[in-house]
């Protein structure tokens, strides 16, 4: 079965979202963040918290990335690509149970 335009395969698919890297999108260089049960992004004003929430709309497929997303460098150039690594585990069990089969493959 294909997963959903909107990643609502996903939503069955049991997995935690443990790790992201995020490099050359929008302002941000390159940021690793380790995610735990519950996670809070804080941050002054202009410093990227959306730009996270973003990438992983992007990552998981809620939106279409655009030119726009790419990363603006201070000398002006834009960066050709952008990269957004997820790792992801099982939620409660030591193995992915069927859904996230379905949605990702073995």
């Amino acid at each position: 079965q294909e997963p959903a335009a909107n990643g609502s395969n996903l939503m069955n698919a049991e997995v935690l979202l443990l790790r992201t890297c995020i490099r050359r999108f929008r302002c941000i260089d390159a940021m690793v963040i380790d995610f735990g049960n519950v996670t809070v992004i804080l941050g002054e004003n202009n410093v990227g918290k959306s730009a996270i929430l973003e990438a992983l709309s992007v990552a998981f497929g809620e939106r279409q990335a655009t030119t726009a997303d790419l990363q603006v460098r201070v000398d002006g150039s834009v960066a050709p690509t952008f990269v957004i690594d997820l790792e992801l585990g099982p939620s409660s069990k030591s193995t992915f149970g069927h859904a996230a089969i379905d949605v990702f493959g073995k």
